[in-house]
């Protein structure tokens, strides 16, 4: 039989240990805690001075800028931007790290106006350089309820307000939707309704049949029409561009006396009607 002491001296003795252990292992805890607190208070105290130091100071920003859109908004717009990053919010835009920490904008939500922007700087000279690419414009579009223009550029990008336009230089697009056109939106609600527009419409460009306008009648009914400047309306659906369509368009110029046509649907898929 055991002895009952020995046993309880046995405990007891672990009791002991596993006390000591447990304490260890909370003193480790305090000190790691203690030391992550006060690196954590160590690089604030840094980070203050860093800022505070009036050589990070940014000594000129230059800019590129071939559009309309001034100076003093283009860069205000960058600014608000970049801040919109709560690092860079810390730092402020008249530090020259503002504009080297992260991803520098490629673009800018509040200036449709602009295609892009490129920005790059110099920590060592405390430069900064940005250079705005403006939208090329395309074309016209215009509310048929009211006077109201804008021109938009060869991404369907409305970009600009814009007099109203005649003649076939200018391509023009009547808005029949009833909506009300809007700055830094597309001319057309699908992406592949644009890209089917755009084909037909280079189309009839390269076949030099002269375009007088466009009309975009009601989305629901998917369509669109095109008046030619000496000859008939052309009708087509937003769904899809019709097959070999600039080989059709020169058969149908030189069989089909466009002066003496009323229209031709393209309408139907592998089909075409006209009168």
């Amino acid at each position: 039989m055991k002895n009952p002491f020995k046993m309880r001296d046995a405990l007891q003795k672990y009791r002991i240990t596993g006390d000591r252990k447990a304490k260890k292992k909370k003193f480790k805890r305090y000190l790691f805690s203690g030391l992550a607190v006060f690196a954590v208070f160590l690089v604030i105290f840094f980070l203050k001075l860093l800022l505070a130091w009036q050589g990070l100071e940014v000594s000129r920003i230059s800019v590129a800028n071939p559009t309309l859109v001034s100076n003093a908004s283009l860069v205000s717009a960058i600014e608000n931007q970049m801040l919109q990053s709560k690092l860079r919010a810390l730092v402020g835009p008249t530090n020259i790290l503002f504009w080297e920490l992260g991803t520098k904008p490629s673009s800018l939500e509040n200036l449709p106006a602009l295609r892009g922007v490129s920005i790059s700087s110099d920590i060592f000279k405390k430069t900064v350089s940005i250079n705005a690419v403006p939208r090329t414009p395309f074309g016209v579009i215009c509310e048929a309820t009211s006077t109201t223009c804008f021109t938009f550029d060869q991404t369907g990008i409305i970009f600009s307000a814009s007099p109203d336009v005649q003649g076939p230089l200018i391509l023009k697009i009547n808005d029949m939707t009833g909506r009300n056109l809007i700055l830094g939106e597309n001319i057309l609600p699908q992406q592949s309704w644009l890209d089917n527009f755009l084909s037909v419409v280079n189309d009839l460009r390269d076949s030099a049949i002269g375009v007088k306008e466009i009309d975009f009648n009601s989305f629901s009914l998917r369509e669109w029409q095109v008046t030619l400047l000496h000859g008939p309306i052309f009708y087509f659906s937003f769904d899809f561009v019709p097959d070999n369509f600039g080989y059709v368009l020169s058969n149908l110029s030189s069989r089909m006396n466009f002066s003496k046509t009323s229209y031709v649907d393209f309408r139907v898929l592998d089909r075409i009607y006209y009168k």
